[in-house]
């Protein structure tokens, strides 16, 4: 292994364990704003459910996924964010303000840099 390729793999591992980092992190905060909201699913109306399918539930599985399969995992937090945007927009005729829901998600474009790093280092 060439200097580049071990600078690369040292990058990929700090790479990976901020990720997983990240991604326990925003699953922690998550659940603390269910709990101190004083979540209540009754109350919500379909279209909030489906906003929910794909943030915050969608997000989470892809991240809990992605300590499996980084590549799935990863896609699966990406497309879920992506479809909670879209679904708002189609919703609401608006993007929701603020980059919080971009930050939750960060962990899944981490673990798919990470495996999109480590798949070029192994070559």
């Amino acid at each position: 292994m060439n200097t580049l390729q071990a600078e690369t793999f040292n990058f990929a591992q700090i790479l990976q364990w901020l990720a997983r980092a990240l991604s326990i992190a925003s699953v922690f905060i998550l659940v603390l704003f269910f709990i101190g909201e004083g979540f209540n699913p009754a109350a919500l109306r379909s279209r909030e459910w489906v906003l929910m399918l794909f943030f915050p539930i969608g997000a989470v599985v892809g991240m809990a996924v992605a300590w499996r399969r980084e590549d799935w995992g990863g896609a699966i937090t990406i497309v879920s964010l992506i479809a909670f945007y879209l679904a708002h927009f189609l919703f609401s005729g608006g993007f929701p303000r603020g980059w919080a829901f971009a930050a939750f998600a960060l962990p899944g474009f981490l673990f798919l840099a990470h495996w999109l790093l480590a798949r070029n280092v192994e070559r």
